[in-house]
């Protein structure tokens, strides 16, 4: 990921990057025990968040909280480039903030509502909001302008999520007839949908491909096809990545690694810590957690 510009802190990190051209295995399916907010400006692509897929225009905005699962899809060789700042739940508290600045990230369903555009906002535009940003960090690189920049990136989101569910609110009010679930700004695929809401449903549980296969009626291979065509992974390292991130919270609360390991669906400690260490590049740290 080439960086034009970037800040890495404690709580939030920043980023603007470009890749021309951009090369296919850079990008593979990816998910954070972080929120993010990334900021198409070019390039031919397409997003998949949790198996709806989003077109990409200039100045949209996508929100992932944290182990939502995201992928970028390519279309071309064109000069690809984006902003995406990620943060860590803490620095609300950090800040004197509650969690309701984080509505927008949580008061929907997975792999919905992730979409924003530039249309959506009053007095708002995103791509001047972080060229602006850039200028500033360039001036005074410190977590607080960056931090000072994010509360107000968020209040902006909040009140266009605020606004588009008070429209929808009150179109189905003056049309009861319609349906009332919320048409997402994306292409989803039934089956795939169907495989990833039991796989969710399910995380924590003992969970195979044979499981699946029992429940929605195709073949073991089948489904891990459908899959990695709807989320860009195979459903073993989805759920692995899953039952980390949720581990790791649960180890940040205090929890001991081994109790979080096992109630995360892990059976085998030791591939937990082999696994966790991998991906997060530290072991455990909790009292019991070596």
């Amino acid at each position: 990921m080439p960086a034009i510009h970037e800040f890495c802190g404690k709580y939030v990190q920043f980023y603007h990057s470009a890749d021309e051209p951009p090369k296919s295995g850079d990008f593979s399916m990816h998910m954070h025990d972080s929120y993010e907010i990334y900021c198409f400006i070019s390039g031919n692509a397409r997003y998949a968040v949790e198996g709806t897929e989003y077109e990409l225009d200039k100045g949209t905005l996508l929100l992932m909280r944290n182990s939502e699962s995201h992928t970028l899809l390519l279309g071309g060789n064109e000069r690809y480039e984006r902003y995406t700042v990620n943060f860590r739940y803490e620095l609300l508290e950090k800040l004197g903030f509650s969690s309701s600045l984080l509505q927008v990230f949580h008061d929907r369903a997975l792999g919905k509502q992730n979409m924003y555009l530039p249309s959506d906002f009053t007095g708002f535009d995103p791509v001047s909001f972080f060229d602006k940003l850039c200028e500033e960090i360039s001036v005074i690189p410190s977590e607080d302008v960056v931090c000072a920049n994010l509360l107000s990136l968020l209040c902006a989101l909040n009140c266009a999520f605020v606004k588009k569910r008070e429209t929808h609110d009150a179109h189905h009010t003056l049309f009861p007839t319609v349906n009332k679930n919320p048409v997402p700004r994306g292409k989803t695929d039934p089956v795939g949908n169907e495989i990833l809401k039991y796989v969710n449903e399910n995380l924590l549980s003992e969970l195979s491909l044979s499981d699946i296969s029992k429940h929605i009626h195709l073949s073991p291979s089948q489904i891990n096809r459908i899959f990695k065509d709807t989320t860009g992974s195979s459903v073993y390292h989805y759920v692995l990545l899953k039952r980390l991130i949720l581990a790791k919270e649960m180890i940040a609360q205090g929890e001991n690694a081994g109790k979080a390991a096992l109630s995360c669906g892990f059976r085998d400690y030791s591939s937990f810590f082999r696994s966790y260490k991998k991906h997060f590049g530290a072991s455990p740290t909790a009292s019991g957690a070596d």
